[in-house]
């Protein structure tokens, strides 16, 4: 499962809205939490920590820990193979 759906899951199983979520962690609107659940972008390491703790939610620490793979629209464009 990729990051984006486990910090969905997470997240409502906190019951938590996208607008709540951003505010706990320190980002700027709901549309950046969208975009990491969509998977239009990933958390840096230290988002993820933060997403983590509001989360009450230790597996994204590892998460956080692992080398993140290029988004698959970009693979297309990179010419790179997953």
């Amino acid at each position: 499962m990729k990051i984006g759906q486990q910090i969905k899951e997470a997240r409502k199983k906190n019951r938590m809205t996208q607008q709540k979520l951003a505010d706990a962690v320190g980002l700027a609107s709901k549309t950046v939490v969208y975009n990491f659940e969509s998977g239009l972008s990933r958390p840096s390491v230290k988002v993820l920590l933060r997403i983590s703790e509001a989360l009450n939610n230790c597996k994204f620490v590892i998460q956080a820990e692992k080398k993140p793979e290029p988004h698959p629209k970009f693979l297309k464009q990179w010419k790179l193979k997953k």
